[in-house]
């Protein structure tokens, strides 16, 4: 989160999306809480405006398929807009 690689990556990303209204480029999720400490102006402002699949418990069966079906559902949603 604190590399300039990661804020590039991001900032690329966003830059697609305002290129192309109406497509999602960037799908967030979480691993651990460097999203969620992190001091990065660029994060914070993700936190506010986008969803972030919360995969902490990776490792566990139910919280893991949860939040894969949404992250699938919002991958099959920007597939059919584009």
């Amino acid at each position: 989160m604190e590399s300039q690689w990661v804020e590039h990556e991001v900032m690329a990303a966003l830059e697609k999306e305002r290129l192309h209204p109406g497509h999602t480029v960037l799908f967030l999720i979480q691993l651990d809480q460097s999203v969620t400490t992190t001091r990065q102006p660029w994060a914070a402002s993700l936190r506010r405006e986008r969803h972030i699949g919360n995969f902490c418990a990776w490792k566990e069966h139910d919280p893991y398929q949860q939040s894969f079906a949404r992250l699938l559902r919002d991958l099959k949603a920007e597939s059919l807009a584009g």
